[in-house]
């Protein structure tokens, strides 16, 4: 998947929710300048769901709406 793809839906326990490719939340945290964040994203699971896209943009104080912008996301 490159970089400019759209989140794909990924079930999980709860129903279906959206999810990230890893890949793709590493890249936009590099295109950001977070090298570090984007360093430690390799190790999150691939895909990368929401709610473990939002924990881990909070650690490292990423806006995560600036982040889902650049993933293709958005309201």
């Amino acid at each position: 998947m490159n970089a400019g793809s759209p989140p794909q839906a990924e079930p999980t326990g709860r129903g279906s929710a959206m999810a990230y490719d890893r890949q793709q939340v590493v890249d936009s945290l590099r295109s950001l300048g977070c090298t570090q964040a984007a360093d430690e994203a390799g190790g999150l699971p691939d895909p990368v769901s929401l709610d473990q896209f939002w924990a881990f943009a909070g650690q490292f104080q990423i806006s995560g709406d600036e982040l889902v912008s650049r993933l293709g996301g958005g309201p």
